[in-house]
């Protein structure tokens, strides 16, 4: 069947008009594909039939061709029969693009049939059977189709019952998803695209099909494919990323043998789909077995009301890091097939952003996706996070712009995350517009949320030309944080810094160890306290030596983590200002080896930099001594010796100079530094050290019994107050801090220092409705990654209270969440913990009598709440608010009015 290439000439496919040759055999008689389709309708000068003459973009392969060629032993009704294919010659000898030619099928397709009607359950259940038989006959002989879409179904007369599979067995679904961009608007088969496809994998299954099946299927029941989005990346991502939408939620009539038909069907991975067509066809049979018999199967539970919840998500995507010759990675090194390139290329990636909580996702667009949606942590947290891995990503990746995106994301089974996704699509396009004729260096672009959650703690650029972008981390961890550019003012810790000062002095003249915890949640300021304690020591003249170890959320619980981390900050302290700051691993161990040993006595110098060598991870590359050697072997005696090598190096550094330890987030330290630090104050209990702690108060927990027994002060950040409060808005806003916007945001940011930052910046870039009180997304990530601690059924009572606005009732939290009365003590159960956690407050007095009354402790806590709602869990939460309301008597027609509006009734 195999047709000689005998045309000469270059071809332009875009003059091909009617009664152009093709290989001599087919005359073209029009185009049928419109925009820059390459289908044809042509006479086959042969037999005088009619063929579909499709042009091939790329060049397909000889197996696919043998593929191709197979179906002709294929005589099947519903699969339109090859003809013909080959190359067309462009002169010289040189074959140019690929053609295939099939029979030619009268019909509509069923993308026109859907647009212009669509199907109902008979119906589609019908086509279902007719394609599902069809694609048991490819998957029986070893074959598959790879692009099943419904422009692909042509319904023979515009039967239903008659329809004929296009283009079975090309690649040109495959080919479709491997050469669209990020950028491209999607179209063709990637809406109908299985997850390992997706992915860029060239061999998949039969499996395959099936999943395209299940989406064909999907969108003649719901009118849409489950997988939509407004580009190539985002349909990729929520194929890999996302459950499909449940059936039964779009259309509630549709019976349950129905929907689990489309789970089986649409599942992530091939193994846990239908196999081939003709499981499909069993399963078809059960479904319309069953609806003949009219046997009820009892379906799903309903989801919990509010029961969805919005997730802070970041996404990293990058620019394409794919060549034709299959996915790349420098200095890769492994099999050399697309397959196995492709795999080894995903563990890699997935294997150095596993630290950071990221999954990985190689998209067939030829872009790198990972997603982080870390629990347990801040905002803030996240976001250094999600920074450190971009950075990780760019540095594997060299040549690739990343793109880093935090938003909120609905949380059901997989993520729902297509508009975070979007999100960096939209800031890669507008970088490289921006970055147009400056070269190709990498980037590494951030939305405006993560760059507000990165303030001072990663260099980031921000002009008005072009989105923000990510420089790097500060090369000083204890550089003033800047607001509107210069540094804030420090304001209303007066006497917590007297206090600490006190401390200090105290250490320092009567010569006695001494530690103080400073306890505060996150925000409050901890850590300027603790950098403006230093400068005013520093401005008084004082000789001390001052240890910092900064706990990690990545390193929480490594070994020694802290002390190390002060031990090795030195090299910061003495450090040139200009020239090489790279002494490399030689250099670097004889700095420490000369800076621990320092002043230490002679004859216990090489025994404490042996053992704290080993804390630190810097093992002499001598021979080790018989105590090494002996240690090594025993975990207890290696604890002990270092434990020993600590207190030596301390004794000595006391001898000298007062020494402060400073461990920053404590809680995130270990058990290890939280015993050598109790070794320290007590064996050191006669000499001039300050171990200050600035922790969460969730320290106490996660170690309950902290230097029990030692001279501990435990130092509580309360909010700032209200004149402090003001005199930094006064200070920073200057001539646009009128009295309403002082006191507006005073109220807003109660007390939190970094929120009032945040809301100082909104104010001078004048974000804000018109009465000012919207919220910078910054504020609202800290506060519901806050919430994202709790436990789900708290998190559930909260997103319910917030719909009823900042006072609410037991009563209408039961009845939004659907809680029949004996779950009554747990929703006591959830409440009371809320009280306990600061978030919402028992009141005294309530408008409906019987009725237990609360409050939301502020107005903060309130919206950050309501924002993790989705849209229709928002609307049909203020139609039950409203039903209640008017249930206990509700006489403000304001409030029922607002109610009605956002559930939708007005």
């Amino acid at each position: 069947m195999r047709v000689s290439s005998v045309l000469d000439g270059k071809l332009d496919l875009a003059a091909l008009t009617p009664g152009t040759l093709v290989a001599e055999r087919f005359e073209v008689e029009d185009r049928i594909a419109g925009g820059g389709g390459r289908v044809f309708r042509a006479q086959d000068r042969v037999t005088g039939a009619r063929v579909a003459l499709k042009i091939l973009p790329g060049r397909p392969s000889e197996e696919l061709f043998e593929e191709f060629s197979a179906l002709g032993a294929l005589r099947h009704p519903g699969i339109a029969a090859p003809v013909a294919f080959g190359w067309i010659s462009q002169g010289h000898g040189k074959a140019g693009q690929a053609f295939v030619a099939t029979e030619w099928v009268e019909g509509e397709n069923l993308a026109r049939r859907l647009l212009r009607q669509p199907l109902d359950l008979s119906q589609s259940l019908v086509l279902m059977r007719s394609v599902a038989e069809a694609l048991a006959a490819l998957h029986q002989r070893g074959l598959g189709h790879r692009g099943i879409k419904p422009s692909h179904l042509l319904l023979q007369g515009g039967q239903i019952e008659q329809v004929v599979l296009l283009d079975a067995g090309l690649p040109l679904g495959t080919l479709a998803v491997r050469t669209a961009t990020f950028t491209e608007e999607v179209g063709g088969a990637l809406e109908y695209t299985a997850p390992e496809q997706a992915r860029g994998e060239r061999r998949v299954g039969p499996e395959a099909d099936v999943f395209a099946l299940g989406c064909v299927l999907h969108e003649c029941l719901t009118g849409a494919p489950p997988f939509t989005g407004r580009s190539a990346a985002v349909v990729l991502a929520r194929i890999l990323c996302e459950d499909a939408p449940s059936l039964r939620m779009l259309r509630p009539e549709m019976p349950e043998s129905v929907e689990r038909l489309l789970g089986q069907m649409l599942a992530k991975e091939p193994h846990e789909r239908l196999r081939d067509g003709e499981a499909v066809l069993a399963a078809l049979s059960a479904v319309t077995g069953a609806l003949a018999q009219r046997v009820m199967v009892p379906g799903p539970a309903p989801p919990a009301p509010l029961g969805l919840e919005q997730r802070l998500v970041s996404i990293l995507l990058t620019t394409p890091c794919m060549t034709e010759e299959g996915w790349v990675l420098p200095d890769l090194q492994g099999p050399e097939g697309m397959e196995e390139r492709l795999a080894a290329c995903r563990d890699e990636l997935q294997h150095l952003l596993r630290p950071y909580g990221g999954r990985v996702d190689c998209l067939a667009t030829g872009s790198i996706l990972a997603t982080l949606a870390p629990l347990g942590c801040t905002a803030a947290d996240q976001a250094v996070q999600s920074a450190r891995a971009a950075l990780v990503l760019q540095q594997r990746l060299p040549g690739s712009t990343v793109a880093l995106t935090m938003g909120r994301g609905v949380v059901a089974g997989h993520l729902a995350l297509a508009e975070v996704v979007q999100q960096a699509v939209d800031l890669l396009l507008e970088g490289e517009i921006a970055a147009a004729g400056e070269g190709d260096r990498p980037r590494i672009w951030l939305d405006a949320l993560t760059a507000g959650l990165l303030e001072g703690r990663y260099r980031v650029r921000r002009t008005s030309e072009r989105p923000i972008e990510l420089e790097g981390a500060w090369d000083d961890p204890d550089a003033p944080r800047l607001l509107l550019g210069r540094p804030a003012p420090y304001v209303g810790r007066e006497q917590e810094l007297s206090t600490l000062e006190m401390l200090y002095d105290a250490c320092a003249g009567d010569e006695v160890a001494r530690a103080v915890l400073v306890l505060a949640p996150s925000g409050t300021g901890k850590s300027r306290l603790r950098q403006e304690l230093v400068r005013r020591l520093q401005r008084r003249g004082e000789r001390m030596q001052v240890l910092i170890g900064r706990g990690d959320l990545m390193r929480a619980g490594t070994a020694y983590g802290l002390l190390s981390q002060a031990l090795l900050g030195l090299w910061e302290e003495e450090a040139p200002a200009e020239g090489p700051r790279d002494l490399g691993e030689a250099g670097l161990r004889a700095w420490f080896a000369e800076r621990v040993g320092r002043h230490v006595p002679r004859a216990e110098r090489s025994r404490v930099v042996e053992f704290l060598g080993e804390m630190c991870g810097f093992p002499s590359p001598d021979e080790p001594s018989a105590q090494l050697r002996a240690a090594r072997q025993e975990p207890r005696l290696m604890n002990l010796r270092v434990a020993e090598a600590w207190v030596t190096f301390l004794r000595a550094e006391c001898a000298r100079a007062p020494v402060l330890l400073v461990l920053e987030d404590l809680h995130w330290s270990d058990a290890a530094t939280i015993r050598l630090v109790d070794v320290a104050l007590r064996e050191l209990a006669e000499r001039p050290l300050l171990v200050m702690a600035l922790a969460r108060s969730e320290v106490k927990e996660l170690f309950p019994r902290l230097w029990e027994g030692r001279s501990v002060q435990e130092l509580h950040l309360a909010g700032l107050g209200r004149k402090a409060s003001e005199r930094l808005v006064y200070e920073m806003l200057g001539e646009r801090a009128t009295p309403d916007v002082v006191a507006r945001l005073v109220r807003q940011a109660g007390g939190n220092a970094l929120f009032l930052e945040e809301l100082i910046r909104a104010a001078a870039e004048g974000a804000g409705t018109a009465a000012g009180e919207a919220l910078p997304e910054t504020v609202l990530a800290m506060l519901q990654a806050r919430f994202l601690r709790l436990e789900s059924g708290a998190r559930r009572v909260l997103r319910a209270a917030s719909v009823f606005g900042e006072t609410f009732w037991r009563g209408g939290v039961q009845e939004l969440l659907g809680l029949e009365e004996h779950h009554g003590e747990e929703l006591d159960r959830w409440l009371m913990g809320l009280m306990s956690g600061e978030v919402i407050v028992r009141q005294s007095v309530s408008r409906f009598p019987g009725e237990t009354q609360y409050a939301f402790r502020h107005q903060l806590l309130r919206d950050a709440a309501y924002a993790l709602l989705r849209a229709e869990d928002r609307m049909l939460g203020h139609r039950a608010a409203a039903r209640y309301l008017e249930r206990m008597g509700e006489t403000d027609g304001l409030v029922l009015a607002e109610h009605h509006r956002r559930g939708g009734l007005w």
